[in-house]
């Protein structure tokens, strides 16, 4: 590590700069836990036979994972009033399907798009996918759920 430091210190036409190390690295994990609403899912396949309600439930999860999926490459494409329609539909979708977290995830993005702060819609968008992934898996793990 002292020869990076070093080495980056000579790079500029061979002129020596101080750089210091401030201290350690600190890995900070990325792993998420979710909020699911179990009443809202059992609320929406109440009045439906066991094969519409898993029909209803994988459609609804692919057409979110699709919709998550677009958000990233909207931003790479820096298109925000796109961006800002698509993630209102994250929380709409989000919050029938009682994902109670990515919701609020997605709500928290919806604003930075609002606010126009692209490093914090990088940075919430980041965190919309990780709690996203966890809360499409979680769907299928809710206590109770018949599909």
């Amino acid at each position: 590590m002292q020869s990076f430091w070093r080495h980056l210190g000579s790079c500029r036409g061979g002129r020596q700069k101080r750089v210091t190390q401030v201290g350690n690295i600190i890995n900070l994990p990325l792993s998420e836990h979710v909020n699911l609403d179990s009443s809202q899912l059992n609320l929406l396949i109440r009045n439906m036979n066991q094969v519409e309600a898993e029909d209803m439930i994988c459609r609804a999860v692919a057409d979110l994972a699709a919709t998550i999926s677009k958000c990233e490459s909207l931003l790479r494409a820096g298109n925000l009033t796109q961006l800002a329609q698509v993630t209102a539909a994250v929380v709409l979708a989000a919050e029938q399907l009682g994902m109670t977290k990515l919701k609020a995830v997605a709500d928290q993005t919806l604003d930075c798009v609002h606010n126009n702060d692209r490093v914090a819609i990088a940075a919430t968008l980041s965190r919309l996918i990780r709690v996203g992934d966890v809360s499409l898996c979680a769907v299928w793990d809710v206590e109770g759920l018949s599909v």
